[in-house]
């Protein structure tokens, strides 16, 4: 019974010597928490024809002369303190199902750049993963860029349960058994995600960045898969709004079979840490 008792404050104590195999991944952590400290909300209108495309689908069996509705106002809500974001359909003949049109359409948008990958108070959770992981950890230079290596070989497959990167590229959380992670400590950047899954499938998540005088900027992510199957680019082009990097479009292209899909979204006329409506307040409340 004893031994029982002692259980959990040796998994207590094993934890600071997990956090210190992890030390790099959460210094990186840490920096994209830290990220644009001046930006504590925002609203943005989001404009694409896929909306447009989407109504005129729903509507083919109409007859032709009955009147269409009208593509609505989509915007985004995102606000930092609870990490969350929103995006509504707006305008005075939207229905239910409009809504959920949106809904869908906005996941292959819901990126925040800078807390997909190593989300801020996750920490515990990477801890408690690592530990039922082989860690190692290796120092590489890669072309004159010093990179750190740390790799978790997991005993048995794992749900990743958004620890170390958020939903939204397709990426797979469960049955992990092996999970790499390149950071460059210098930059305080995650630079590449590899993920083995109990199937056997290797995927890997490159990310590259532009630099600004603000710091990197996560411009690309390229998502692929060893045996060519998965081949996913979300590109993001920034501007300067109130003096704070944000995205002004993003272009997600998808390639499988060999066919080739590509959506894009605009986005426009930011409003920055303003006060939101009652009714946006509670959706994004924590």
């Amino acid at each position: 019974m004893k031994s029982l008792l002692l259980l959990p404050v040796l998994l207590l104590l094993a934890l600071p010597s997990l956090a210190d195999e992890l030390q790099s991944v959460e210094m990186v952590a840490r920096a994209y928490a830290k990220k644009q400290p001046a930006l504590e909300n925002y609203q943005v209108t989001i404009q694409t024809d896929q909306i447009a495309r989407m109504i005129e689908r729903m509507t083919a069996n109409l007859p032709a002369d009955a009147p269409r509705p009208e593509s609505p106002v989509v915007r985004k809500y995102w606000q930092r303190n609870t990490g969350k974001s929103l995006f509504r359909a707006e305008g005075p003949n939207v229905f239910p199902y409009m809504q959920e049109m949106v809904q869908r359409f906005s996941r292959d948008f819901a990126l925040e750049l800078y807390s997909f990958l190593l989300p801020a108070g996750r920490s515990v959770d990477r801890a408690a993963l690592a530990a039922r992981a082989e860690v190692r950890v290796a120092d590489n230079d890669l072309a004159g860029v010093k990179l750190q290596t740390t790799t978790l070989k997991f005993k048995t497959p794992v749900d990743l349960k958004g620890a170390f990167f958020a939903d939204g590229l397709g990426l797979p959380q469960r049955q992990v058994t092996r999970l790499v992670i390149d950071v460059n400590p210098e930059q305080e950047i995650l630079t590449r995600l590899e993920l083995t899954l109990v199937d056997g499938q290797v995927l890997s998540l490159e990310v590259r960045y532009r630099e600004v005088p603000a710091g990197q900027l996560p411009e690309e992510f390229m998502l692929t898969s060893l045996d060519g199957r998965v081949d996913t680019r979300f590109a993001t082009r920034f501007e300067l709004v109130d003096d704070i990097w944000l995205p002004a479009s993003q272009e997600r292209v998808v390639r499988h079979d060999g066919r080739k899909e590509v959506v894009k979204v605009d986005f426009v006329d930011y409003r920055v840490n303003v006060d939101f409506p009652r009714e946006i307040r509670k959706l994004l409340a924590p």
